[in-house]
């Protein structure tokens, strides 16, 4: 099963990250759809994980820079800056 008729809501922010001896920006996009099925990565090597879990639950290994992002989401703000 796929994901069912996804809908970009907006632009959750635009960010400028220079790690790993990168100089990267990041465009991060609020979407909303219904989900089923298995969600599977599409670019093995920009994305090490894929899953579906609540706010409230997400995996210890989620990164800082991600909880920020989710915190801005949940705060209803647009970010922009560093990653």
């Amino acid at each position: 099963m796929a994901i069912a008729d996804p809908v970009i809501e907006r632009v959750l922010g635009v960010y400028h990250s220079r790690g790993e001896g990168k100089d990267d920006h990041i465009v991060i996009f609020v979407v909303r759809t219904a989900a089923s099925g298995v969600l599977a990565r599409a670019d093995l090597r920009e994305i090490e994980q894929a899953g579906w879990f609540t706010l409230d639950d997400l995996p210890e290994t989620t990164s800082p820079a991600t909880r920020r992002r989710i915190a801005e989401y949940r705060q209803g703000s647009t970010g922009t800056g560093a990653w």
